[in-house]
């Protein structure tokens, strides 16, 4: 069960803005938001026409200049999505620029949502293949062809399980910070846990 803050702390500091890449990360942080009374959380979706790692970043850096009072914190999240090396690691130096907050999935979202589910263990080859995470993920959520289903709020079965994918992620990858190397390596990472405690401001899910 999760450990939420006493009830006197749970309003948050200060305003956080999230700019995501679709549906998928929308639902997950309004359940989060819903969860963990998540009041000054705003999540913007900026990636409906398929814009990537750097535009993402020029959109957030954007809309900070554009609202000069704000004075909170703002996140970007996107995936690895096998996108060019040099670009994701030119967004991150820009992210770090900007005091821009990065969320990154190698190789995408899924692989966060499945360790919902199980481990990252055996062959993690198969962790960084799309085809076979959207085939796992269908086993675990009773559905047939998992990417129709993209668009649709699926938050309620990932709901009560989030404490199982923080484990999971804590030990593929032992909470290692984001970083310039990580961006470079063709492994198997995320930090949405480690996000996600800092966004709510929560020690443990």
């Amino acid at each position: 069960m999760s450990r939420r803050k006493p009830r006197q702390l749970r309003q948050l500091k200060h305003e956080k803005v999230i700019f995501v890449e679709g549906d998928t990360e929308e639902f997950y942080f309004n359940m989060l938001k819903q969860r963990y009374h998540g009041g000054n959380v705003k999540v913007k979706i900026q990636n409906k026409t398929g814009q990537k790692a750097v535009k993402l970043v020029e959109e957030a850096s954007s809309w900070r200049n554009n609202h000069q009072n704000f004075a909170g914190d703002l996140y970007v999240c996107f995936d690895d999505d096998y996108q060019d090396k040099q670009l994701l690691l030119a967004s991150y130096h820009q992210a770090q620029r900007q005091h821009i907050r990065m969320i990154y999935s190698n190789v995408c979202i899924e692989a966060w949502l499945l360790m919902h589910f199980i481990p990252a263990q055996g062959n993690l080859d198969n962790w960084r293949q799309k085809a076979w995470l959207y085939h796992q993920l269908e086993q675990q959520l009773k559905i047939q062809n998992y990417p129709a289903h993209k668009g649709k709020d699926l938050t309620i079965q990932y709901e009560d399980r989030i404490v199982y994918a923080d484990r999971h992620c804590q030990q593929l990858t032992g909470n290692q910070p984001l970083n310039g190397d990580v961006i470079l390596q063709n492994q198997v990472y995320t930090n949405f846990n480690q996000a996600v405690k800092a966004i709510f401001e929560i020690d443990q899910f």
